[in-house]
């Protein structure tokens, strides 16, 4: 979810540059559309945020990275790394002890 609010937050200020800075005609659709998109996942974002607040009990660390993904553009794809590289470690089985000849066998 992380990155598609990124996604569309760039989207937003990429209409936006275009509607203010180059002054194109079809700027202002572009605006209320990726708004209304980005406005939509944020809502999402911070349900499914609180939702997994309650679940995992996440760090303070963790709480305010994830609120500061909401403000700082492209950092929502740094999050969602950060939490599938959680997630991969979580369901990764116990590292086996590596026998004399390289092996993960275990003896």
């Amino acid at each position: 979810m992380a990155i598609l609010e990124s996604i569309s937050w760039i989207l937003l200020l990429i209409s936006m540059f275009f509607t203010y800075v180059v002054e194109t005609s079809w700027g202002d659709g572009a605006i209320s559309l990726f708004g209304s998109i980005h406005g939509f996942l944020v809502i999402i974002y911070v349900l499914l945020f609180v939702a997994c607040l309650v679940r995992y009990r996440f760090s303070l660390q963790t709480i305010i990275i994830d609120i500061l993904a909401l403000f700082v553009p492209g950092l929502g794809f740094w999050v969602a790394k950060l939490a599938f590289d959680e997630d991969r470690a979580r369901q990764a089985p116990d590292a086996l002890p590596a026998t004399p000849g390289g092996d993960q066998r275990p003896a």
